[in-house]
C-alpha cells in the first residue's frame, strides 16, 4: 500500500506547485539547550533575538539557511 501511495504521489510532479516562502527570507530558530545555541550565535549573518532565539535574514532561503548550517 505505501509502494502504491508513493507511486501515485509521484505520478504527476507538476500536479502541486514547489512551496515558495518568498524574497527576502528570515529564518527564526529557538533552541532547547545552551550547547545547540552556542554553536550557531556567532556565525556570520545570524542575529541572537531572545535568550536561546536566533533569526538569519537571506536574499532567499537557501541563502538564510546557509548562514546557519554551512
Amino acid at each position: 500500500m505505501i509502494e502504491e501511495g508513493a507511486k501515485r504521489a509521484l505520478s504527476d510532479l507538476g500536479a502541486v506547485a514547489p512551496f515558495d516562502p518568498g524574497r527576502p527570507c528570515e529564518i527564526e530558530v529557538e533552541f532547547m539547550a545552551t550547547e545547540a545555541f552556542d554553536v550557531h550565535r556567532h556565525k556570520a549573518g545570524v542575529q541572537v533575538t531572545g535568550p536561546l532565539t536566533l533569526v538569519s535574514r537571506g536574499d532567499d532561503w537557501w541563502a538564510a539557511w546557509k548562514q546557519f548550517y554551512l
